[in-house]
């Protein structure tokens, strides 16, 4: 008799849940981009200093801002 093998559980997606968004509100970022339109450029830290969110973060406002 063959030997049973053992089931392996596979990966469930999670359903409603809401796609993974920066933890910062838009009129923080807006502001941020306002006080550095003078500005040529300007870094994922100087983001996050000023508006005081993680990089994970920082880097997801900038993908959106540059969508």
């Amino acid at each position: 008799m063959p030997k049973e093998r053992p089931t392996t559980r596979r990966p469930t997606m999670q359903t409603g849940t809401k796609p993974s968004t920066p933890a910062i509100p838009a009129e923080a970022a807006l502001s941020f981009l306002k006080d550095t339109k003078g500005t040529v450029t300007w870094s994922v830290r100087d983001l996050t200093d000023t508006v005081k969110i993680s990089r994970h973060d920082a880097e997801k406002v900038v993908a959106l801002l540059a969508a």
